[in-house]
């Protein structure tokens, strides 16, 4: 008889978040008897039992002639991520019969309380600075841009008071204040 694909003993994921509600999985790929057909995977607010976005991803099976040619880690990388709360994500092998083993559970956090301390850390450094900025304040403008680049992009979410930073504009040099919006992920759903 055919049995469900199962995820060997030891198996953990991992999450990333790219850019623009954009987050990677990788994740030992699981076995079956038959072959693992795709993964369907769901991510879950806290405390939810509905999934608030689900997605599929097929395995290695229409890309190698054999299983043992497939790669040891499944990758996909999911659209359309929300990242104010932290998700749990839960995947599951499909095999070609449609049996689906246990789920494999990956935590992503979204936006930490590390990150909030981060944040409001650049966010005082900005509100220091002087609006509209002179010539002379050019030291401080550069210097909250740069610790704002160095944030990575969960992080950078989390600054609310955020805008770019001042630009040399002109023959003359004069530095002229440009306020821009710096963009924001906008998550869309993808199914």
């Amino acid at each position: 008889g055919n049995t469900a694909p199962a995820f060997p003993a030891e198996t953990k994921g991992t999450a990333e978040l790219l850019s623009s509600g954009k987050l990677k999985l990788a994740f030992d790929t699981a076995t079956d008897d038959d072959m693992v057909y795709a993964y369907r995977i769901g991510l879950y607010a806290e405390d939810s039992e509905m999934p608030s976005l689900q997605f599929e991803s097929l395995s290695g099976f229409w890309k190698y002639a054999r299983a043992e040619d497939w790669p040891a880690i499944h990758e996909v990388t999911l659209q359309g991520i929300t990242l104010e709360a932290p998700y749990r994500i839960e995947v599951r092998a499909v095999d070609s019969w449609g049996l689906e083993s246990d789920p494999l559970t990956i935590t992503f956090a979204g936006v930490t309380d590390a990150d909030r301390r981060l944040a409001w850390e650049i966010e005082e450094q900005i509100a220091a600075l002087p609006d509209p900025a002179m010539l002379a304040d050019r030291p401080a403008v550069e210097a909250a841009r740069a610790a704002y680049d160095r944030l990575n992009f969960i992080q950078r979410t989390a600054v609310n008071n955020r805008r770019s930073c001042f630009a040399p504009k002109g023959i003359s040099g004069a530095f002229t204040p440009m306020w821009m919006k710096c963009s924001m992920p906008q998550p869309r759903r993808i199914r």
